[in-house]
């Protein structure tokens, strides 16, 4: 009876033990259940545990072994052994794995007394449990078929070297010699891929620890360039293993000169553009127009492509300068045509002359080519505006423009003044031919009574007293509208001839109605006062000169005025 109840408490006792839902490969074949690890086929406590393998092998054993031997018993049950009651047999066998705790150290850990077979097998089997975290510990990734080649359970010893398994692969990295370089990048139990990613967590920028060299800026990865390895061989860690540039990057075209990719780009930081500073440190004669007031121009690349080496950087000028791409100066040509950009190789000159191409004596009463000609629109707008931009106001002795609509052309009289201010203009019958025709040879001079732009009578020509002023004394200056009642300066409006007296001295009285008086021109002249003297009369009344001689007027008799 006490051998039941001391049977039945060993399976209570190892129950306790060890975890029921462990994961763990099948009993058999091990080798198998490592691909699937599954739930661990143990028995239930209420089951006769004297049939497991482990108990089999003590209780049957060479010397005999009595279950107090193993448990203490406390109120009908058996307490877990501990490890000193298994060392006091297997005194060979100190566990030197899972020191750390001092419940993961017991020898049932792995050797499981509730498995009915395979109980030696399931002991090796480490990734029934290390197939999960444990605790600090990850998830065991790799070398999972062997563990105790590495790690002695039950004797101390020394690791083996990494090349004992990989004699293949040597490296060069400088974390150290031997194992200590393999794995300064891969964790024992990490997949080796995984060493792909860990190369960012020593080189970085603000790694004192480590050479100048070897501290990478995380400008270095990017898409593209995602991994160290894709430029680095794995294992060797040479500049002279690096994997060629070109390799990935075929479409890149460079002039020859320019073939070692990394005397431009820096091999870290490649996805920046190199600094103007390294063309220079080549290009060290080359000086640009502007480089020191415009940062475009100092920067090679705004103009050179390094990876389009067919393309002539003359070409790039309007990429920045749009404004002038419709530009038709000089007509079909680059803008260095004018713009010395390199200029001699000593120093960065400026802009050519106009004088350089038109040699030819071109001038505008002192004006610069540049007052009228735009940089880049070759031929100033023939506009009104435009020339209205300088004329508008008085230059020198000229005065101020301020054309007629008619007048609005500027270059329809001054077609080539431009560049020969001297040269004639075209005469003004030349539009104006019906006013040209019709206007009196004193009138022929259209600039003496006329301003040539607005059309306007000029100041000193507003009456006709100005150029007539023997005219302004006569009966006839009251006559509304002036002179141009009786005559026009020019045609084709106005009458071609002055009006009969008659149109607007109808009916005279007096003497004026005698017949031989009808023609006015006999006693009157147009632009003279009225008759005031007895001589004008004798002109044609000879036989009455002794009439009255003594009298002064024939009109204070003789009226003419109706009295």
């Amino acid at each position: 009876m006490l051998a039941v109840v001391a049977i039945s408490g060993i399976t209570s006792a190892v129950g306790v033990l060890v975890a029921d839902k462990r994961p763990a490969p099948a009993a058999t074949p091990p080798a198998a259940a490592r691909r699937a690890p599954v739930t661990r086929p143990r028995l239930a406590s209420t089951e006769d545990v004297r049939t497991t393998d482990m108990h089999r092998a003590h209780l049957h054993a060479s010397r005999h072994i009595d279950c107090t031997d193993c448990h203490e018993l406390r109120a009908n049950e058996f307490l877990k052994p501990p490890v000193e009651r298994c060392l006091a047999c297997h005194d060979n066998h100190e566990p030197t794995v899972h020191t750390a705790s001092r419940d993961a150290s017991a020898c049932l850990t792995c050797h499981d007394f509730l498995l009915p077979t395979g109980a030696m097998l399931w002991a090796s089997a480490c990734e029934s449990c290390h197939a999960q975290p444990q605790g600090t510990h990850p998830a065991i990734a790799a070398h999972t078929e062997r563990c105790t080649e590495c790690h002695a359970v039950h004797a101390k010893r020394e690791k083996p070297a990494c090349a004992t398994c990989h004699q293949n692969q040597r490296t060069g990295h400088a974390a150290g010699k031997d194992s200590a370089a393999c794995l300064a990048c891969h964790p024992p139990h990490t997949a080796a891929r995984q060493a792909r990613e860990r190369c960012v967590t020593c080189h970085i920028a603000n790694a004192s620890e480590l050479p100048a060299a070897v501290r990478i800026p995380e400008t270095a990865l990017f898409a593209g360039h995602d991994r160290c390895v894709q430029c680095h061989d794995d294992h060797a860690f040479v500049r002279t293993a690096t994997r060629a540039c070109r390799e990935c990057h075929q479409d890149r075209q460079v002039a020859p000169a320019h073939a070692a990719c990394t005397g431009c780009h820096e091999p870290h930081t490649a996805r920046s553009l190199p600094a103007a500073e390294r063309c220079r440190s080549c290009h060290t004669t080359q000086h640009v127009v502007g480089e020191t007031k415009v940062a475009a121009h100092a920067d090679c690349r705004s103009c050179h492509d390094p990876h389009k080496p067919t393309t002539p950087a003359a070409t790039r000028c309007t990429t920045c300068h749009a404004a002038v791409a419709a530009s038709t100066h000089p007509q079909g040509k680059p803008c260095v045509t004018c713009h010395r950009v390199h200029g001699d190789g000593t120093s960065a000159s400026g802009t050519l002359t106009c004088t350089s191409c038109h040699a030819e004596p071109r001038r505008h009463d002192g004006a610069a080519c540049r007052d009228c000609h735009t940089d880049h629109g070759r031929v100033p707008p023939k506009e009104t505006a435009f020339c209205l931009g300088c004329h508008a106001k008085p230059i020198g002795s000229s005065p101020a423009v301020a054309p007629s609509a008619g007048h609005a052309t500027c270059t329809n009289c001054h077609a080539s003044a431009a560049h020969r201010p001297e040269a004639p203009r075209p005469a003004c019958a030349t539009c104006h031919a019906k006013e040209a025709a019709t206007a009196p040879a004193g009138h022929a001079d259209c600039k003496k009574c006329h301003d040539v732009h607005s059309g306007k009578r000029k100041p000193e020509a507003a009456t006709c007293a100005s150029c007539h002023p023997d005219r302004t004394h006569t009966p006839h200056v009251k006559v509304p509208g002036g002179c141009q009642t009786c005559h026009r300066p020019h045609g084709p409006a106005g009458s071609a001839s002055p009006p009969a007296c008659r149109s607007c001295h109808a009916n005279l009285p007096g003497m004026h109605q005698v017949a031989k008086h009808a023609t006015c021109s006999s006693c009157h002249t147009v632009h003279e006062p009225a008759v005031r003297d007895r001589e004008t009369c004798l002109r044609c009344h000879t036989d009455r000169r002794q009439h009255e001689p003594q009298a002064v007027l024939c009109q204070a008799c003789h009226t003419f005025g109706g009295r």
